[in-house]
C-alpha cells in the first residue's frame, strides 16, 4: 500500500487520481487544491480532443458538452477580416471537438474520484516540498504543516510555485514561453434570442496585435459566450498592456457582432506555458512527477492542452502502477511517449513560421514535413516575436477599468499580501526608471501601481485584486516580485457567477 499525493485538482490530477485508485485500489491517494472548491480558478472556454472526450468525458452528464460544428479562423484589420481557415492543416482544427466547461467536467470527475475512496482537500495549497539523499519524500503546505508521501504527482498548471522549486533543486532548465489569456464567460440577457452561433468557434490573429503572435477567441455555447485575448509575455515593448489590448478586440465590429446580446458574468485571466520540446525533457525525479501544464504539454498551434493533460495523467498512473509492481523503483522511466513529444514539436515549429511567414507558408511547410521532413523535428527556426523598440501610444484610448472586471471573479483575501519585492531598489530601477512603470500595465488585475509621495515614487501592491494569473513571475524585469501561495483557499472563484 502506497501514499500517493496529487497536487492539484485539474483534469490532469484528477484523471491521474482516478487511474491509480482503478488499478490498485489498496493505495491512499490525497489530492491537495488550493483554491476553496475544486474548479474555483478555471474557468470555461475549453475545447477537448473527440478522442479523449468519448474516452474519459462523455460518461459523466454535463450541462455543457457542445459538439463544434462552424470554425473560423480570421485576421483581423481594423475595421474588417480575412477568413484563413481554408490554408490551417486539418491536424490543427478543431471541428467535430468538443467545447466543455472546465470547471464542470472537473467537478464530474472529482465526484468519481470521491465515490471510488480518493480524498480532495481543498485549502491545501502546496508551498515546497521534503527530500532525503536527493528524493522528495513528502510535501510542505502554506501552513507550514508537513505530509509525508510516496509519491508525488504534480499538476498544478503552467508556472507552478511547487514545480517551479523541484526544477530548481535538480536543475532542470526547460525551455518554455509564456502567454497571458485574459477571457470572460458572458451569458445572454433575460427574454434576448439565444445565439444562432452554438456550436461555432472563432480564432483570430492580427488586429489588434502587430504580428501573428497574439490572438483572439470566441466560442459559442448553447446559453452563453467565452470571449478572450492571448498576448505572449516575450515582447519588448514595455508599454503594451494586455488588457486594453484585450478590450480593444472586443470592440471590432466582427467581435462586437458575436458578443451582441450578452451580460458580462465572469473574468479571469491565467499563464499559458508552451514547452517547446527542443532539448531532453525530464519529467520524473526520485519520488515525484510533473504532468499536463506544469510541464508545458500545451500544443501552441491549438493553444490547447486539456487532452494532453488527460492523456499524462493516465500515462502517469499506469507506469507508476507497472514499475512498483515490479518492485524497482519510485522512479517512472517514461512519462510520454515518443508520437505526442514529436507532434508538439511539429506543432510548435509550425507555430513559429506561422507567426513569422503568415498562413499560406506554414500550411506549405505542414504538408512538406508530414510527408518527407521528418527530420526538420529538430530544426531550429528563429522567432524574433514582439519587436516594439519604439514607444507606440498603445493605451488605445480605452479606460482602465479593471477595477470593475474584478467584481465578476468573486475574489477574497486576508489582511496579509502573498505578493512582496524582493530588492526594491533593483525593481526601482528596473521597472520604475527603464521601463516605465510596466507592472502597472501588464498585470491583468492592477495590482501594482507608483505613486508620487513627496517628489519620490512608492510601489504600492494592493494583492486584494490578484487573480493568481503569476504574470507578475514571468513579465517583471529581472524578476523582483516574490509571490507564494495563499492559505484557506484564498483567491478568486471562478465557479460563481455575478450578474451585475
Amino acid at each position: 500500500m502506497k501514499d500517493i499525493i496529487v497536487v492539484g485538482a485539474g483534469p490532469g490530477g484528477l484523471t491521474a487520481a482516478i487511474e491509480l485508485k482503478k488499478l490498485e485500489p489498496k493505495n491512499n491517494i490525497i489530492i491537495l487544491e488550493k483554491s476553496s472548491e475544486v474548479g474555483g480558478h478555471l474557468v470555461s472556454g475549453a475545447i477537448l480532443q473527440r478522442n479523449e472526450y468519448y474516452e474519459y468525458i462523455s460518461k459523466y452528464s454535463l450541462k455543457y458538452n457542445t459538439v463544434i460544428t462552424n470554425e473560423n479562423i480570421w485576421r483581423l484589420t481594423k475595421n474588417s477580416y480575412y477568413n484563413l481557415t481554408r490554408f490551417v492543416p486539418d491536424e490543427y482544427r478543431n471541428k467535430r471537438n468538443i467545447l466543455i466547461d472546465i470547471g464542470e467536467v472537473c467537478k464530474a470527475l472529482a465526484l468519481e474520484a470521491t465515490r471510488i475512496g480518493v480524498k480532495i482537500c481543498t485549502c491545501c495549497a502546496v508551498d515546497g516540498f521534503l527530500n532525503y539523499k536527493d528524493s522528495i519524500v513528502g510535501l510542505t503546505l502554506a501552513g507550514g504543516n508537513k505530509i509525508k508521501s510516496d509519491h508525488v504527482i504534480v499538476a498544478e498548471g503552467a508556472c507552478g510555485t511547487l514545480t517551479e522549486k523541484i526544477f530548481k533543486h535538480y536543475n532542470i532548465k526547460i525551455n518554455k514561453r509564456y502567454a497571458l489569456g485574459i477571457r470572460e464567460e458572458r451569458r445572454y440577457e433575460i427574454n434576448k434570442l439565444t445565439s444562432n452561433n452554438v456550436g461555432s468557434i472563432y480564432h483570430t490573429i492580427g488586429w489588434p496585435s502587430d504580428d501573428n503572435s497574439n490572438g483572439g477567441f470566441v466560442y459559442c455555447y448553447k446559453d452563453k459566450v467565452v470571449i478572450g485575448y492571448v498576448t505572449y509575455l516575450d515582447y519588448s515593448n514595455c508599454y503594451i498592456n494586455p488588457y486594453n489590448e484585450f478590450e480593444r478586440f472586443k470592440s471590432h465590429p466582427k467581435i462586437s457582432e458575436l458578443i451582441k446580446g450578452t451580460v458580462k458574468t465572469k473574468y479571469s485571466a491565467k499563464i499559458i506555458a508552451i514547452n517547446d520540446m527542443r532539448n531532453p525533457t525530464v519529467a520524473c525525479f526520485h519520488g515525484c512527477s510533473i504532468i499536463g501544464c506544469a510541464f508545458g504539454l500545451l500544443d501552441s498551434m491549438k493553444l490547447k492542452g486539456l487532452h494532453n493533460a488527460i492523456i499524462s495523467g493516465k500515462m502517469v498512473a499506469e507506469k507508476y502502477i507497472t514499475t512498483t509492481t515490479k518492485m524497482v523503483t519510485n522512479i517512472i522511466d517514461y512519462l510520454t511517449d515518443i508520437d505526442l513529444i514529436n507532434n508538439l514539436k511539429i506543432s510548435n515549429q509550425t507555430s513559429t513560421i506561422f507567426q513569422k511567414y503568415g498562413a499560406v507558408v506554414a500550411f506549405i511547410y505542414k504538408k512538406i514535413n508530414k510527408i518527407i521532413l521528418s527530420c526538420l523535428l529538430n530544426f531550429k527556426f528563429k522567432n524574433k516575436w514582439f519587436n516594439y523598440n519604439k514607444k507606440p501610444p498603445r493605451d488605445w484610448n480605452v479606460k482602465d477599468n479593471r477595477d470593475d472586471s474584478l467584481m465578476f471573479s468573486d475574489i477574497n483575501y486576508g489582511p496579509d499580501s502573498h505578493i512582496s519585492v524582493m530588492d526594491e531598489m533593483k525593481h526601482k530601477i528596473y521597472d520604475l526608471k527603464l521601463n516605465n512603470k510596466m507592472s502597472s500595465r501588464f498585470c491583468p488585475a492592477g495590482v501594482f501601481r507608483w505613486e508620487k509621495q513627496f517628489k519620490h515614487y512608492v510601489f504600492k501592491i494592493n494583492h486584494t485584486n490578484c487573480l493568481q494569473c503569476k504574470a507578475c513571475l514571468v513579465k517583471t524585469a529581472e524578476k523582483t516580485i516574490d509571490w507564494n501561495v495563499c492559505k484557506n483557499g484564498d483567491g478568486p472563484n471562478f465557479i460563481t457567477e455575478n450578474y451585475k
